[in-house]
């Protein structure tokens, strides 16, 4: 109040900071110097900490979260209406074990100091708010709902598991360098990171498309479709690169069982329903607890096997009446039944050849039939199954209760039926692996040019079917796949058109013809496919005492262009050889022959035709634009041969001189291509080799055989590149053999 203090029925003014008042009773007061009056309807005295405590009391009622006060003994002291809302029973005294969540008595109990879990189905999270563990007696526990924030951070989390994932399977994809191990690598991904099983299927010529199939935590196997892709659904459209279609729009009953065998044989045992008590064998296979079955085998207990056959309880068929121990059918009480289908009676052995270690036989409509024996390692082969004291219908359904019974069914063989799966009861389940998948999925692969296949992806029976997302997720991955496949696949074309052009391309190999030496060399450029410009060639005489025709040539470029040049001038000039001796008419024809052609590509030439002349060998030496060819006598000295010519392929006319010599034994001719001497290394990597260390070179290897003159020039060319790019190097040697007093090398043959 303002202005004026409050006063009582007797005049006298209240306590500073307090006011006393009776109900009903008008008090007066000044205000700005007015008179007020106010009706009090009840007498109070309330000090203003605690009116701030009232407030705060208040407050904390009204909030919006839960809030609850709990002491060490675990008892609740307080809650709040929020709490008392969502965890009904909570309220003063109330012990908090057992009316709150574990995850937060555990918390309260350790004196955390946060605390998360799950009320209702909503994320909460729990906080003690401003009080340290263990400092006093009562924690305030303030409840948050976590869930929106929850979902934004497993968003998040999600968000960055895939974006890690791409990168991986980018890297990984981008590592396979044919069509068949990028299948393997990205049926491996998908498996561990989308789906339960994926199958990668090729795109390809012909009926059977190539496939590589996974599953989770296996390996990958490789073949070919064993029926047609119309009926995989979704499949056809994917691979002619339709948009894909919804997975909920595909039937996994219409899965064809060719498609994924391996996947329903090796995972579904354990993934979807799994077979007795243990893990998954082969399709048909059956065995007792932990050895348990497999694609079709039902089987529980711990020691009966066996083709089709069913094993109850510890090892044998039927119940403790029935099978008492295991040890046979019919030893223990042996006054077991078959729901009104025939008794043990104890006294003999099972119809038909089995037989069991205890007494007892089974007789009836439900009897085995064939050489069934009761120690758990026969085969049932009649109409029934073992086991319990169910009965048996006429194809062997086994419907009893017994201990360690099956419930499946065996075909009139008694084998199991079908790839049925035996489901964790013992349940065998003879619908097929149609029923084991869950959900299916089917994506296309893309590539530059036109799909290069398709991504199918199977969960089990059971799992979560495919949502929106993952199903974009899917496609972003089948791009990156896609890409990489699309990419191995143009790789591996270009290494088949490579190896094709290489069987022709490549120098051939040099011996001794008509009495004349050969030897060479060839280096195709750093980073450059086996071929390359520079080639060299060499054509025997067509007769004998004719001549041999060699050529050295230089064609402009490198890699996949220049070796198709350099195919069409080694064949042209091969065919002409045949019919053309003479160096400038084959020159002209071959500079029509390319530039008859749509590319502008040109070449240089030197051209070699050899003929033994007694101990001598003649030579006809023609350059087209090419470094002229250096012989090199006994003693040591080089001599460039004097010719000179245009190059081919670009000018309409060609010029070209030609130069005959005559090498004596031990004298040698080389062809060389320009790499060999514009070849940069040296201290400082700058320098070319040049001529003169060419010709050093040679003058010391003078009147060496070919092979070490060759094999020496290439040394030295490589030490003096040091390991830096370098082009394409070619060269070939001629040789006159050294002869002996006989007219041959010594030690050499003719």
């Amino acid at each position: 109040m303002h202005g004026a203090c409050a006063r009582g029925r007797s005049g006298r003014p209240g306590a500073a900071g307090a006011e006393t008042v009776r109900t009903g009773e008008r008090v007066r007061g000044s205000v700005s110097g007015g008179t007020a009056f106010r009706h009090v309807r009840r007498a109070t005295s309330i000090p203003s900490g605690q009116r701030t405590a009232q407030a705060v009391n208040a407050a904390l009622q009204s909030a919006p979260w839960p809030l609850l006060l709990a002491g060490a003994d675990g008892r609740v002291r307080w809650a709040n209406p929020a709490a008392r809302a969502l965890l009904p029973g909570v309220s003063a005294g109330a012990e908090l074990a057992r009316h709150a969540p574990p995850w937060l008595a555990e918390a309260h109990a350790r004196r955390d100091r946060e605390a998360a879990g799950n009320v209702a189905g909503r994320a909460l999270r729990a906080e003690a708010s401003g009080v340290a563990a263990g400092e006093r007696d009562e924690v305030l526990w303030w409840l948050r709902d976590d869930t929106g924030q929850g979902s934004v951070r497993r968003a998040l989390r999600t968000e960055r598991e895939r974006a890690h994932f791409l990168a991986d399977a980018s890297r990984r994809l981008s590592g396979s360098l044919d069509p068949r191990g990028c299948r393997a690598t990205a049926a491996l991904l998908a498996a561990r990171h989308l789906a339960d099983a994926v199958v990668v299927v090729g795109a390809a010529r012909g009926a059977r498309l190539p496939f590589a199939a996974a599953v989770r935590d296996g390996e990958v196997t490789h073949g070919r479709l064993a029926g047609d892709a119309a009926e995989v659904p979704g499949l056809a459209e994917a691979l002619e690169g339709f948009p894909p279609v919804p997975s909920r729009w595909l039937d996994p009953g219409a899965l064809p069982e060719w498609l994924a065998p391996g996947f329903f044989g090796a995972a579904a045992g354990g993934a979807g329903g799994g077979a007795g008590r243990g893990g998954s064998a082969g399709v048909g296979d059956t065995a007792g607890g932990s050895g348990a079955a497999g694609v079709g085998g039902v089987a529980r207990g711990s020691s009966a096997a066996g083709v089709g056959e069913v094993a109850g309880g510890s090892g044998a068929v039927g119940t403790g009446e029935g099978a008492g121990t295991g040890e046979g059918a019919g030893s223990g009480d042996s006054t077991g039944t078959r729901d009104g289908t025939g008794i043990c009676d104890g006294t003999g052995a099972d119809e038909g050849a089995g037989s069991g270690d205890g007494t007892g036989s089974r007789d009836g409509t439900g009897a085995d039939e064939g050489s069934g024996s009761g120690d758990g390692t026969g085969i049932c082969d009649g109409t029934g199954t073992g086991g319990g004291t169910g009965t048996r219908d006429s194809t062997g359904a086994e419907e009893g209760t017994g201990t360690g019974d099956s419930t499946g069914s065996r075909d009139d063989t008694g084998t199991d039926e079908g790839t049925g799966i035996c489901d964790g009861t013992g349940t065998r389940d003879s619908t097929g692996t149609r029923d084991r998948t869950g959900a299916m999925m089917v994506v296309s692969l893309p590539g530059g040019g036109g799909p290069v296949g398709a991504l199918v992806l199977l969960r089990a029976a059971g799992a979560e079917p495919f949502s929106e997302d993952e199903e974009t997720f899917a496609r972003v991955f089948a791009a990156r796949a896609g890409a990489a496949l699309d990419t191995a696949r143009l790789r591996t074309e270009h290494a088949a058109v490579a190896e094709l052009l290489t069987q022709d391309v490549l120098p051939p190999e040099l011996r001794r013809i008509d009495g004349v030496e050969y030897a060479g060399g060839h280096r195709a450029a750093h980073g450059e496919l086996e071929v390359g410009g520079d080639f060299f060639d060499i054509s025997p005489a067509a007769e004998d005492g004719g001549e041999t025709h060699v050529v050295l040539g230089d064609v402009c470029g490198k890699g996949l262009e220049a070796a198709v040049l350099t195919g069409k001038i080694r064949s042209t000039l091969r065919a002409l050889h045949l019919v053309e001796p003479d160096h400038r008419r084959l020159l002209r024809v071959l500079n029509s022959a390319l530039l008859s052609t749509r590319h502008s590509r040109f070449a240089t030439l030197v051209l070699a035709s050899v003929s033994r002349r007694g101990d001598t060998v003649a030579l006809r030496l023609t350059s087209a634009g090419h470094p002229p060819p250096l012989i090199v006598r006994l003693d040591g000295s080089v001599d460039a041969a004097p010719t000179h010519g245009t190059l081919v392929g670009a000018l309409p006319e060609v010029t070209a001189d030609t130069h005959r010599t005559t090498l004596r034994p031990g004298e040698a001719c080389l062809l060389y291509s320009d790499g060999v001497t514009e070849a940069r290394g040296g201290p400082l990597g700058t320098e070319q080799f040049g001529e003169e260390r060419l010709r050093a070179a040679l003058s010391e290897y003078a009147g060496k055989p070919p092979e070490a003159m060759a094999e020496r020039v290439q040394i030295l060319v490589a030490e003096w590149l040091g390991g830096r790019r370098h082009d394409d190097m070619a060269l070939m040697v001629i040789a006159a053999p050294r002869t002996g007093g006989d007219g041959r090398r010594p030690g050499a043959d003719r």
